[in-house]
């Protein structure tokens, strides 16, 4: 059965489609049988002799003009009452009474008796541009439309200039094309974009009255950044205190594979990739060279890089703090001169954390200097000494150097001195 309209007149067959007019909608259509549903059922043809009876008829309009044979078509456009299920039905104007049909090689010819026109149902063509936010044609739900785009129709694989640009829903269209005829569509992919497709298109030899598209699926190329920074008082809860790291290796992953070479930072601590496909994950990594200490991870992943995106991720790294305490013995007792003092070792000195003392003490060296090394930053150090009986503290037995800083390399002297020696005189006692 018909889907819109009850009586069939007459059929025509073109390549794969049937096109048929229908007397009580007053309309004529076509068929995909490929793509409809229903029950099949096998008929056998026969041949009527006819007695030829038919007025002349002009084409679209009460008159057309002729020239050299050829006539002269008007564009009219007639209403699709149904559209799917293979199944394309146009409905005639008031006064439209649809009879004859016949499919020749330059295209199908519906006959509207009622008011006296002859029906050629053209060919249209439709090329569209989208943008695909996850770089997978797969997935359509995450396509929009790109307005202003070049596209341009082929016909025997030839490019017809100019092209058009797609409009506000990203379609250009091309109508009044000649059934038989091989068309096609291309594009051109602007700078900054990547085509996840073909970027040309063929429809081969089109058949009349159906209209052909394809679309274009485009994504912007991405950017990522990866930046190294070292942090001044060792805590990712401050910010302000960083500064940017020049000559850092920096490294980009592709599916978790690194791309070489790396790069390392420029002036403002960052590395930068460009012209990035989407749909791939990326990350990125760092090394962590001797001396430093990272405070977040090394490695970071952005997952999947849509459309046009543009991802960053920050390295902070510190590095360790340093302290040392000397201890020198002056000669003279008076703090007021240093050319006489000396480098006393074996002296026992502390670090303190906090202001607590940590323990063991270590003992000065030969140079008098005790050192303690990759200190964690954000802690207060200092150092300490303790004098024993028969020497004096000229400097203090204490020192505090404030909260450590990336870097920081804090040192304090403690200057001693050995308490004097003083004669002692007992009388004598004379005998006479």
């Amino acid at each position: 059965p018909l889907p819109a309209g009850e009586a069939p007149e007459m059929i025509a067959l073109t390549g794969q489609q049937l096109w048929y007019t229908e007397d009580v909608l007053n309309s004529f259509g076509r068929l995909d049988p490929a793509a409809a549903s229903g029950t099949t059922t096998t008929l056998t043809s026969t041949v009527d002799s006819l007695i030829a009876g038919c007025r002349s008829i002009t084409p679209l309009a009460a008159t057309a003009t002729i020239s050299n044979g050829q006539a002269a078509w008007q564009p009219a456009t007639y209403d699709t009452v149904l559209s799917g299920g293979g199944w394309q039905v146009h409905e005639l104007p008031e006064q439209g009474t649809p009879w004859g049909i016949a499919a020749l090689d330059e295209g199908v010819y519906v006959a509207d008796y009622g008011r006296q026109v002859l029906i050629r149902p053209q060919v249209g063509v439709t090329a569209c541009k989208v943008e695909d936010g996850d770089g997978d044609p797969a997935t359509t739900a995450d396509q929009t439309p790109v307005e202003q785009w070049p596209l341009y129709l082929t016909v025997a694989g030839q490019r017809q200039e100019p092209g058009q640009l797609s409009g506000p829903d990203g379609c250009a269209n091309w109508s009044g094309l000649s059934p038989g005829t091989t068309y096609g569509v291309e594009e051109d992919v602007i700078s900054g974009w990547v085509a996840l497709e073909d970027t040309s298109h063929s429809f081969g030899p089109v058949e009349p009255g159906l209209s052909y598209g394809h679309t274009f699926a485009n994504s912007r190329l991405g950017t990522i950044s990866a930046c190294k920074f070292e942090d001044r008082d060792g805590s990712l809860v401050t910010a302000a205190d960083r500064r940017a790291v020049e000559d850092w290796p920096l490294q980009l992953t592709i599916e978790g594979v690194p791309l070489e070479p790396g790069q390392l930072s420029g002036q403002n601590g960052c590395a930068t990739w460009t012209d990035l496909t989407p749909g791939l994950s990326y990350g990125v990594e760092e090394q962590v060279l001797t001396g430093w200490v990272a405070l977040n991870d090394t490695s970071h992943s952005f997952g999947l890089l849509g459309s046009g995106d543009v991802r960053g991720h920050n390295f902070v790294n510190s590095r360790p703090a340093t302290v040392t305490a000397c201890k020198l013995e002056d000669d003279d007792g008076d703090p007021a001169t240093v050319d006489d003092r000396t480098a006393l070792a074996d002296w026992p000195l502390y670090l303190t954390v906090d202001g607590q003392r940590q323990q063991p003490a270590r003992l000065s060296g030969a140079d008098g200097c005790a050192t303690w090394t990759e200190l964690t930053l954000g802690l207060t150090y200092g150092v300490a000494e303790d004098v024993p009986d028969g020497w004096v503290a000229l400097s203090g037995t204490t020192r505090s150097f404030g909260p450590a800083t990336s870097g920081g390399d804090y040192t304090h002297t403690f200057v001693n001195a050995a308490e004097p020696e003083f004669p002692i005189y007992l009388p004598s006692l004379m005998k006479p």
